[in-house]
This record gives C-alpha cells, structure tokens and sequence, in this order.
C-alpha cells in the first residue's frame, strides 16, 4: 500500500538456557461432562543467570504421528478393482502452531530457578498422543515493554472467552507509521535472545482415549453399486470374515485429509 512502518528501538537480550521440557499425566473433572479429561500437561524448568529482572516468551511448535482408521483395500470406480498399495495413506504426520500466549516474568520471583512451569496442556480427545508426539519449544528473551504487550494479549484473550468480559481493546504495540503516528499499527516487533528444545514422548499409556474412530459401513457397502461416478474413487476396507465395508467418509482411510503428510518431517524421529 505504500507506507512505511518503523518499530521503536529494540535491545538483543541474551539467550537463556531450557533446563528440562516434559510431560505429567494429567487428569480433570469436566463439568456436565460424563468422561474425565486425561492428557499430558507439558512443563519446562529453566533458569537465568541475570543479576537483573528477566522476561520470557514461548512460542511452540507440535508434530504428531496419526493413523487413519482403515487400510484402502479395494476401490469401486464401477467396478472393485484391488489398491496397490492398501496402507499407504494410513500413516501421517501434522504440525501446527500453538497459539496459545505463554510469557513469564521473575518480577518477584526470588531466587533464578524455575521449575514446572505450565505450557500446553495435550488431551486424549484427539489423535496428538495417539502414536508418538513431538512438542518444539523455542525460548525467547524479551524485553520488559515487550512482556507487558504479549501478557496483556494474553489476558485479554483469556477475558473474551467469559461471559460478563468487556469489549477488547486495542492494545498498542512498538510499530508505527513513519508518515502518520497516529494511524494504529497492531503487532509487536521483537528482537530476542532464543533457545530451542524439542522433545518426544510416545501414546501414553495409562489413560483412555476419547478421539473418534470410524466405524465399518456394511449397509452402505451392499448398495455401492448405486453411487454415482462424481463420488467415485470409493474407498472399501476388507474386514477379516465380515466381508468389504465403507467408511463415514474418505478421511477413515485417507490421513491427509485430516490435515496431515504421508512424508514424515525431516528431524522427526521414531
């Protein structure tokens, strides 16, 4: 559009170590809710060295492997002809931002250790544990201005998901436009000292799973010839001695359609 954006003068902030990042199984009592909600609650220790107040920000990144629910072994395109290759859409890994707001501040905090300090909390309602699951942390160090905007973001995120909250409100960052200053500018441009861990955990397994699971379509099955040709390729899994089945839909065989590669990710480890 033309303009030119300018942020207030940053200072590089040394990097501070990640002690440790790791997973307690963690249980909750949901209110009107006939099942507990069971999962890992993800904690870091860390400490700093600076004889001065220090502020943290966490950006996270998950990776997970996934099946879908069923193998692709034949498909009807008019006709049942066999799948070459029946569970090569099965497997997948998918990996997404968290958006949560994770910040800290040692403001009155005595002493320069911290321990169990709370990040993403990961349930058993969808798939993220249900093979292997990968949490990257990237610490960064910030400035005081620079906490004071990610925790006010935070907060007033918290306060829209109540009831009685008050409208938000335009929190000012640290860009501006060189021609107008007075034009608002949301977003926050931050220089910071980083350190990164990632960690893996597999399925747990001492807790339910609640994610759903397809369920085999014999009916459907009996009237495949039926289906029109815009539905075709359909998917059929051979079920041992109850015969050919359907899913509810393509995503029971084909895991990319929840979101996910067939390609694992190049530092992905099993």
């Amino acid at each position: 559009n033309g303009k030119s954006y300018v942020s207030d003068t940053c200072k590089l902030l040394p990097p501070a170590p990640i002690d440790s990042v790791y997973g307690l199984v963690e249980s909750f009592n949901i209110e009107n809710d006939n099942k507990d909600l069971h999962g890992l609650q993800f904690y870091i220790d860390f400490h700093n060295d600076l004889p001065e107040k220090y502020y943290h920000l966490w950006k996270l990144t998950q990776t997970y492997k996934y099946k879908s629910s069923f193998n692709i072994d034949f498909l009807w395109v008019g006709e049942i002809i066999p799948y070459p290759n029946p569970d090569s859409l099965r497997t997948c890994w998918r990996t997404t931002q968290v958006n949560d707001i994770y910040v800290f501040s040692n403001k009155y905090l005595e002493g320069n250790v911290v321990t169990r300090f709370p990040l993403i909390y990961t349930s058993t309602k969808t798939k993220k544990l249900s093979i292997r699951y990968s949490l990257l942390v990237n610490q960064l160090s910030i400035s005081e201005r620079a906490y004071n905007f990610w925790n006010s973001l935070k907060e007033q995120n918290i306060d829209q998901g109540n009831l009685y909250s008050q409208q938000p409100i335009q929190i000012k960052g640290n860009m501006h436009n060189i021609e107008n200053i007075n034009e608002p500018v949301l977003g926050y441009f931050t220089v910071a000292g980083t350190t990164k861990k990632r960690i893996y955990v597999n399925r747990p397994s001492v807790i339910p799973f609640y994610y759903p699971i397809c369920q085999p379509d014999y009916e459907a099955y009996a009237y495949i010839a039926w289906e029109p040709p815009t539905n075709w390729p359909i998917y059929i899994v051979d079920i041992m001695f109850l015969g050919g089945a359907l899913g509810q839909s393509k995503s029971c065989f084909d895991c990319r359609l929840e979101g996910g590669s067939i390609s694992p990710p190049d530092f992905w480890e099993d």
